[in-house]
């Protein structure tokens, strides 16, 4: 009741106002994530969806869900109501226009971070089910971060090693110092070459996130 009431005096004070074109201005409202709206029960989505029919209402609604036919499934009544939405399909992103976005946003780093078969890996992946790039880089996040933890452990066991040897060896304090020094170095090296993620790092990031292998595009 108290949106209606808001949408009727915002329509009110709209009617005497002219658009762009000369016609009446209209109150718009944007209903994203429908599909979990609609978790919450149906009586309020058929209020929201029935405001543009309410008296003294300009309106239209504006509804994004993942699913086209989710009101014919869920609010069948619309139908009978006359409020049958319109709708405007949007197809999901497809391969090459992933790996479009991908390169887009990879090309600002100073070296590359994924070799470009794990990018077509990932790409093909997503592209064939959802198209949800937001699936597409959480898999990237997660291959990435793997990738350089391994590669810092192994390179700080390494500089273990080498203190250790130069320790048993009677190493003087200029020889440990200059061991550090190449380890602090090699830590450096690793983040721009040993953590570029290849396919079985992001094979093993889509299989956290369920994507089977055996899907294709």
């Amino acid at each position: 009741e108290l949106l209606l009431d808001l949408l009727r005096s915002c329509s009110k004070q709209a009617s005497g106002k002219k658009g762009l074109k000369g016609g009446k201005r209209m109150c718009v409202l944007v209903l994203d994530e429908v599909d979990r709206l609609l978790l919450k029960g149906t009586e309020d989505m058929y209020r929201l969806f029935m405001l543009p029919r309410a008296a003294g209402v300009q309106c239209c609604v504006v509804a994004m869900a993942n699913s086209i036919d989710i009101t014919e499934r869920s609010l069948p009544a619309l139908k009978c109501r006359g409020c049958t939405p319109e709708f405007m399909p949007f197809t999901a992103y497809s391969r090459l226009q992933v790996l479009s976005i991908l390169s887009s946003k990879l090309s600002g780093l100073p070296w590359p971070v994924f070799q470009e078969h794990a990018l077509e890996l990932v790409a093909r992946k997503v592209s064939s089910s959802s198209g949800d790039l937001r699936k597409v880089f959480q898999a990237c996040r997660f291959a990435l971060g793997n990738r350089y933890d391994r590669a810092m452990k192994s390179a700080e066991q390494e500089q273990r090693d080498t203190g250790l040897q130069n320790a048993y060896g009677s190493a003087s304090a200029g020889q440990l110092q200059q061991a550090q020094q190449q380890g602090r170095r090699k830590d450096c090296m690793v983040t721009a070459a040993e953590t570029m993620v290849n396919v079985s790092d992001m094979a093993a990031a889509l299989a956290r996130l369920n994507y089977q292998s055996g899907s294709s595009a």
